[in-house]
């Protein structure tokens, strides 16, 4: 190319002038693909089965607020135990159950 294609009538290039010349005379873009790494809603929709976590959210829910109440103190005990092992520079790695006084309840690890 010469300097003339970027330079309007009076000699000046014209950046606005040659901007547009250039979007008028460039060939259109190809229409854009689906990528792959986008959800759409009827992929979302055939996704929607129950999983694992959601099992446990349904299993939960189900319970009598007694045991949640239960399993709840069973959990905050728990993470007591094992931030005290943590400060004496100790890891919980035993599989333990704590059994409820008042109820005879047994939380297993699992549910811990």
């Amino acid at each position: 190319m010469i300097r003339r294609d970027f330079t309007n009538q009076y000699g000046y290039v014209c950046p606005t002038e040659n901007e547009a010349i250039r979007n008028a005379d460039r060939k259109p873009e190809p229409p854009r693909k689906r990528s792959p790494s986008v959800m759409r809603e009827e992929d979302i929709k055939a996704m929607d089965k129950h999983r694992k976590a959601q099992s446990m959210v349904d299993f939960v829910a189900a319970l009598p607020e007694e045991y949640k109440q239960g399993l709840k103190r069973a959990r905050a005990l728990k993470a007591t135990i094992v931030a005290m092992a943590s400060l004496a520079d100790y890891e919980c790695v035993m599989r333990f159950a704590l059994k409820d006084k008042r109820t005879g309840k047994v939380y297993e690890h699992d549910e811990l």
